[in-house]
């Protein structure tokens, strides 16, 4: 796996919110309880027009429902309530996240993210290539993100339900609440993905989305490398991994934001049949069994990894591991390699793999390292001085890298 904070600051959820406490007896999201229906509200009133545009009191689509107020006139500044919305009922008595202190002009953007769900319906929650790019993959966790960003570009409020302690926590949880609703099946998650044979034996997964990327392989992973033994290599369900996932140090203060983090993925086949057998646990998820049934059905050994976007550095990352795994001339190599670091240099690398939450063991931090190596990361500590040997480890570990995949030393270098 390759650790990606970089990627929440893009879609603008990391600064300007403001945490709400997590009460020890409120953990879930199903605390929100279901409200009694008020559709007999005038939805097509308009609360203000002003700039050239017409502010309404109630917004609402397939996926969620929006109620604007005034909360001053001079300036005009308004708040904003999201409710969820699954097959035409609201999910919850309490708006999921509160905007507050909202300009004309941030009210245009959070309005501007929105519309184009408008036409969309319930088929439509795990993709729509009718929209643009940025919206493709699950669009209403997508246009949510947007409106986050839009409001925190103009330096609103965000206040999310007492059960979040973060927005990332709240549109992962989004995200696993939609598609208990809408009972979505093995089917649905299939298509979402394509699965090619990048290098001999290692079999590359592809998705336009983090959530579904990182909902899939979630088990896959932490059974194959959690830092917590009850749970690696060992059988457990979703929610008791959330459940440990938010009282690890993993949290980082951000409850479960697990899907967000983590733009890529990698588990030797063993994995796979182990969690095709049940050892990890029944039931299978639907996008766990989604995946399973693309994998390839051999005796042999091979690797599966898991990307999304177009990200080159993280599908070399983990095709380094695939390569590390499958190849063992590639592995000799990179073993002798890294011999060559200085004690000081190695240590101070397994403490920030370990900080990033990955299990103490030498051969898993030792593939991190090389991966890590192969898109250029050194994996310094705060505060420590380059390191000469270090560099010269890490270019003979990216040309090894190269070789071996065929890789030409300039396609990074392409849009």
């Amino acid at each position: 796996m390759a650790l990606d904070m970089d990627y929440l600051k893009l879609i603008g959820l990391v600064s300007f919110h403001e945490r709400q406490p997590l009460e020890a007896e409120v953990l879930h999201c199903d605390c929100l309880e279901s409200p009694e229906s008020d559709e007999s509200e005038d939805e097509d009133n308009i609360l203000f027009s002003c700039e050239g545009l017409s502010i309404p009191t109630r917004w609402h689509c397939e996926f969620f429902r929006v109620d604007f107020s005034l909360q001053a006139y001079s300036p005009p500044t308004f708040a904003a309530e999201v409710f969820i919305l699954a097959d035409g009922r609201c999910l919850s008595a309490d708006p999921w996240l509160s905007l507050e202190a909202l300009e004309v002009r941030a009210v245009r953007a959070v309005l501007d993210s929105l519309v184009p769900l408008s036409d969309l319906t319930r088929d439509s929650f795990l993709t729509s290539t009718s929209l643009p790019p940025p919206l493709v993959g699950v669009p209403p966790a997508a246009a949510l993100g947007q409106v986050i960003a839009a409001a925190q570009v103009y330096q609103a409020r965000l206040v999310t339900a007492d059960c979040f302690v973060s927005l990332q926590e709240m549109v992962c949880c989004y995200f696993d609440l939609m598609c208990a609703e809408l009972a979505l099946m093995p089917a649905d998650f299939q298509k979402l993905f394509s699965v090619t044979e990048v290098l001999p034996s290692v079999y590359s997964v592809h998705t336009e989305s983090r959530l579904v990327l990182g909902s899939t392989f979630l088990r896959f992973q932490e059974y194959y490398e959690c830092p917590d033994p009850v749970i690696r290599h060992s059988a457990f369900q979703f929610e008791e991994y959330k459940e440990w996932f938010r009282n690890s140090s993993r949290d980082r203060g951000e409850g479960f934001n697990y899907y967000l983090i983590w733009p890529g993925f990698n588990v030797p086949s063993w994995v796979v049949r182990d969690l095709k057998s049940g050892k990890v646990g029944l039931p299978l998820r639907p996008q766990e069994e989604a995946l399973l049934g693309l994998l390839p059905e051999t005796e042999r050994n091979f690797y599966v990894i898991g990307t999304c976007e177009k990200d080159l550095l993280t599908l070399h990352h983990e095709m380094a591991h695939g390569l590390y795994t499958t190849n063992s001339i590639y592995r000799a190599a990179v073993t002798e390699a890294l011999a060559h670091l200085p004690r000081v240099r190695y240590d101070a690398s397994r403490r920030v793999l370990l900080g990033m939450g990955y299990v103490d063991d030498p051969e898993i931090l030792k593939d991190e390292m090389q991966a890590y190596m192969v898109e250029g990361n050194c994996l310094y500590e705060d505060d420590e001085a380059e390191c000469t040997a270090a560099a010269e480890v890490q270019r003979r570990i990216s040309t090894l890298f190269r070789r071996t995949a065929g890789i030409d030393a300039n396609c990074d270098k392409e849009p």
